[in-house]
């Protein structure tokens, strides 16, 4: 059983509400705790100072990859004090790209269908994936022609399930952030398989997280 919740861009009010929510269970955060046209940097950086204090499972957003040493990406939001001050709390050590739970394939965007492979449960896909991470060409950083990218959908750091071609795949269940919504969205396909996006609009303190016991998004 977990929390889940993502996209908090330096909201530090947001990070409190969802580490308060059930305190003594597992914690989930699916990806960006950076960049923001609202926060300041230090507010930024003073998120992934508690989220790596914490004992969140950690999930690479396409924002901490545009400061990542290695893998870095071109996010707007970007800014030079993030460069200078973020990477020592982006170690592969503690960030994944995905990671599994209760059934449900947890990851920043979400998974497309050309990219789920032949794993049959999402634990298998979680491996698969963050072995991926290793390879700075895999097709898990493509970036879709809704995002401004060449591929007809993005991987998992930047796919846009409203608008990219390709459809989430319903091999899985699975819960991702990524795209800013005014309500939370959770979606059940006709072979069951359940779709949650968490993320809410980075101009409000309102935040959602997913309860994978209770299966059910609650709005803090």
């Amino acid at each position: 059983m977990a929390i889940v919740f993502s996209d908090i861009h330096g909201n530090t009010r947001k990070l409190h509400k969802a580490l308060s929510y059930k305190p003594d269970e597992l914690h989930i955060f699916a990806g960006d705790a950076v960049d923001s046209f609202v926060k300041t940097p230090q507010d930024q950086e003073k998120c992934l100072e508690e989220l790596v204090a914490s004992k969140c499972i950690l999930i690479y957003g396409n924002h901490e990859l545009s400061y990542h040493p290695t893998r870095t990406m071109s996010c707007s939001g970007w800014h030079q004090y993030g460069a200078d001050n973020f990477p020592k709390y982006l170690d592969d050590k503690i960030w994944k790209a995905a990671y599994a739970v209760d059934d449900y394939l947890i990851t920043h965007a979400g998974l497309a269908t050309p990219y789920c492979g032949k794993s049959k449960s999402a634990k298998s896909m979680a491996t698969v994936l963050n072995k991926k991470f290793k390879d700075n060409h895999s097709t898990i950083y493509a970036v879709g022609r809704s995002r401004g990218g060449r591929s007809s959908s993005g991987g998992i750091f930047w796919y846009d399930f409203r608008y990219d071609w390709e459809k989430l795949t319903d091999k899985f269940n699975q819960v991702f952030g990524h795209c800013a919504l005014r309500e939370p969205y959770h979606e059940i396909k006709p072979n069951g398989k359940q779709h949650i996006c968490i993320n809410s609009d980075d101009r409000t303190d309102e935040c959602w997280v997913f309860d994978t016991k209770e299966q059910r998004i609650v709005r803090l």
